[in-house]
C-alpha cells in the first residue's frame, strides 16, 4: 500500500509541485489583497475561483499530456506485430537449442 502511493507520487511529482506552487500564489493573493473596499461578499470570492479553475485545467492538462505521451511513444517506438513475432520466434529457436 505504501509502496503504491510512493510510486504514485512519483509518477505525478512534477503535477504536484505545480499545483502546490499554484495553490500557494493564490492564498498568497487571497489573504494578502486588500479586499476591504470590496462591497459585495461574493465579489471577494470571483478572483480566487477563477484562478482555482485556471489551476484545475493547468493541472489536467499536464495529466494529459503526460499520459499522450507515454501512449505516442508506445505507438512509435514498439515494434512493428510482424518484426516482434520474427523476434519471439527467434527466441524460441536459440531457447528450444
Amino acid at each position: 500500500m505504501i509502496k503504491n502511493i510512493f510510486l504514485w507520487i512519483i509518477e505525478h511529482l512534477n503535477e504536484l509541485i505545480v499545483a502546490l506552487i499554484f495553490i500557494s500564489i493564490v492564498y498568497y493573493l487571497y489573504q494578502y489583497s486588500d479586499f476591504i473596499f470590496v462591497k459585495n461578499k461574493i465579489e471577494k470570492y470571483i478572483m480566487p475561483l477563477v484562478v482555482l479553475f485556471g489551476i484545475f485545467l493547468t493541472w489536467f492538462q499536464f495529466i494529459f499530456n503526460k499520459y499522450n505521451l507515454k501512449k505516442e511513444a508506445a505507438i512509435n517506438y514498439f515494434p512493428r506485430p510482424m518484426e516482434l513475432e520474427r523476434i519471439e520466434s527467434e527466441i524460441d529457436k536459440v531457447i528450444n537449442f
